[in-house]
């Protein structure tokens, strides 16, 4: 038995067999009570002869095939754990392997995709493949037979597909494996390296999937719901892993783009359309062109993702992103890491993809619909414009002044002027009189009236002509960012003001949260208001204005009058949360009044338009 579960390497086998044999002896002897100390001496001769005899015969007679030990014959189970993370390979395939040829696949169905690796564990850093202990929903990798028994309704299909450069352990699959058959003289020691997991459609060779390796897959891929059966689905009830070191920004972006949405396909599609459209596509390949963007998915890269004046960034951040804030939500989210095909090759019989193709998705689950693909990624043509805001305002234009009025006509002199006329004198000193009186009564009633309303009026008129000129500022994009300093200059007299030096996207989720606190502490704020609708609009400005100021081209008149309505409907939630008598106050507080007039709408690039904000 020692020998059975010791290595294949023995250490000092003589010394071993001989004091084995000895003790034996001495055992075998005091059992059967046949031990005399003075055999001591001939048992200690009879040692050195065996001895001697095994080093001499012995090499002779041993046979030359390696130890037989248990271990060589039990494989320990696949874990996942023991990879790296496959979603951080993602720069690497569009880096190193942009031109490569990775993966042929034969007979792909419409619409299916082309799996690597299924995540569903995020420790703050990385998302990586849970192991089989994680949660119900994560399955495990196993054995498998001739056949693999799956639940999964949709279109069976057969497929083929060939490893040209893959170097990981992730075997590609299409949808859920039914039945794998490998091709070529190694297809003995693949079928015996193959472990697939059935909840998540990921399948793995442990020693590695070689170049060459070919295969064929009878498959089932699931029909994808349409949206009217997707809206009225519940979430599916499977079990996750925990996501560990979720960032704040993660949570409060997700609130604002889910705003009301009252399903859970509808929370997921607004979190999909927000990522995609309020976002920017990079790979960070500055060398051929591309704007700056960092790799990883960690909460430190999504902070930056999220809180940054534009978000740049690929499909690992965009699907971390999403996946999180489902998560956040509600909603049981993973990433997957694979291959799409795109337009020009769908339909095709054989697509070859390379790692220019590599794309990054969520899956999230659905109560009889199971894992539904979500692709939150920008569009690769929607890429962030190099603009570098000028500090300087623009000189004003030189206006030509118009020549002086004419002079009036001199009229001529009466005939009795060296005669006035005593009545008309005594009239005009009358009427003058009386307006002296007048002039009094007034100062005396209308003085201290004056000095109560005077700087409540001129406040409120400064801030009708403020608003007037960002209204009717020379060019769209300083109108749009005009409105934005306009809702900012409403929240600084609502006693919010923004915090200095932050971009449009940190101020909008400052201000969400300024206000949802002000209706929660606050017992004098009216019933019935709500301060949740601040958020999303908050957030959509903020979007809308960096998306002018960094996008390519002008704003029409259309979008400029829609982006004030937005501001006053963003003013008005603002307003409501607040107590009746500080909302009254901020039509006369010169607060957002300091300094107003040092700002330049030359300043659009900034997170404000004003160098102090």
């Amino acid at each position: 038995v020692s020998m059975l579960l010791a290595t294949k390497v023995s250490v000092a086998p003589l010394a071993s067999g001989v004091l084995l044999a000895l003790g034996l002896l001495v055992w075998v002897s005091w059992r059967r009570g046949t031990f005399a100390p003075r055999r001591v001496l001939s048992l200690l001769l009879l040692g050195a002869v065996l001895t001697a005899s095994g080093a001499t015969v012995g090499p002779w007679l041993a046979d030359q095939r390696p130890r037989f030990v248990l271990r060589d014959e039990l494989v320990p189970p696949f874990d996942p754990r023991e990879q790296a993370s496959p979603l951080s390979s993602f720069r690497k395939f569009v880096k190193d392997w942009a031109d490569t040829d990775l993966v042929t696949v034969r007979g792909l169905p419409a619409g299916a995709s082309v799996r690597l690796a299924t995540m569903d564990a995020f420790d703050g850093v990385v998302w990586n493949v849970a192991g089989a202990e994680a949660a119900q929903g994560s399955g495990q990798f196993r054995r498998v037979g001739d056949t693999i028994d799956t639940s999964v309704r949709g279109t069976e299909a057969t497929v083929q597909l060939e490893v040209h450069d893959l170097p990981f352990v992730w075997l590609p699959t299409v949808g859920y494996t039914e039945q794998v058959t490998f091709r070529g003289a190694d297809a003995t020691d693949l079928s015996a390296a193959l472990r697939y997991n059935d909840a998540t459609g990921t399948a793995v060779l442990v020693d590695g999937v070689p170049d060459g390796t070919r295969w064929t897959a009878r498959v089932v891929v699931p029909t994808s719901p349409d949206e009217a059966q997707l809206e009225a689905a519940a979430v599916g009830r499977v079990t996750l892993p925990t996501a560990q070191g979720v960032p704040d920004a993660v949570t409060q972006f997700a609130a604002e783009l889910a705003g009301t949405a009252t399903s859970p396909a509808l929370i997921a599609r607004s979190l999909e359309a927000g990522l995609a459209e309020q976002g920017y596509f990079s790979h960070g390949l500055t060398d051929s062109g591309q704007a700056k963007s960092l790799s990883g998915h960690g909460a430190d890269r999504l902070t930056l993702l999220l809180t940054e004046a534009v978000m740049v960034g690929d499909g690992e951040q965009y699907a971390s992103a999403m996946a999180l804030m489902a998560r956040e939500m509600g909603l049981p989210a993973r990433v997957v890491l694979g291959f799409r095909p795109t337009d020009e090759q769908e339909g095709d019989d054989e697509i070859t993809f390379t790692g220019d193709d590599i794309q990054a998705w969520v899956e999230i689950s659905f109560d009889g619909y199971g894992w539904v693909a979500f692709w939150p990624t920008p569009d690769e043509t929607r890429t962030p414009q190099d603009q570098t805001p000028q500090d300087q305002s623009e000189p004003e234009p030189q206006v030509r002044q118009p020549p002086p009025p004419p002079q009036d006509p001199v009229t001529p002199p009466d005939d009795d002027t060296e005669q006035p006329s005593t009545e008309e004198t005594q009239d005009q000193d009358r009427s003058g009189d009386q307006w002296l009186v007048v002039a009094r009564i007034v100062g005396v009633v209308g003085g201290p009236i004056l000095v109560v309303l005077g700087p409540p009026l001129l406040v409120a008129a400064a801030k009708a002509r403020r608003r007037r000129r960002r209204r009717s500022a020379p060019d769209g994009v300083s109108q749009v960012v005009g409105g934005w300093d306009e809702l900012l200059d409403q929240a600084t007299d609502l006693r919010r003001p923004a915090p200095p030096a932050a971009t449009r996207r940190e101020v909008a989720v400052q201000l969400a949260g300024a206000f949802t606190a002000r209706r929660r502490d606050d017992e004098s704020a009216p019933t019935g208001r709500r301060s949740a609708p601040v958020g999303g609009p908050v957030a959509g400005l903020a979007a809308s204005a960096d998306a002018v100021v960094f996008g390519a081209g002008d704003p029409t008149p259309a979008q400029i009058d829609a982006y004030w309505a937005q501001v006053d409907v963003a003013v008005a939630a603002m307003r409501a949360v607040v107590p009746r008598r500080t909302r009254w106050l901020s039509r006369w507080s010169p607060a957002s009044l300091r300094g107003w007039w040092r700002r330049s709408p030359a300043r659009a690039g900034r997170g404000t338009s004003t160098p102090d904000r």
